[in-house]
């Protein structure tokens, strides 16, 4: 089973280009951050790319996941990175 773990960029420009379904025809599962549902379908709502995202994980083809465990430090990168970035 090929599986992905998104990052919100793969979900917003997919949705701007109109090819939010090349996810589901491209992996087996499809899963993504908590933080990254916030960002998108949460912070997102009423933008096109929330809509989309909330009904892929309605339908099952998508899968909110929350990490176990976080890495205590990533260095110097971690200070560029944002909370879905991380998870």
């Amino acid at each position: 089973m090929l599986a992905v773990v998104s990052d919100s960029s793969p979900l917003i420009y997919l949705t701007r280009l109109g090819q939010f379904h090349l996810l589901r025809c491209l992996h087996d599962a499809v899963i993504v951050p908590q933080a990254v549902w916030q960002e998108v379908a949460v912070g997102g709502q009423g933008l096109p790319e929330s809509g989309a995202l909330r009904t892929a994980v309605a339908e099952g083809w998508i899968q909110v996941k929350t990490p176990h465990a976080l890495p205590a430090t990533l260095g110097a990168a971690g200070a560029h990175l944002g909370r879905g970035d991380v998870e």
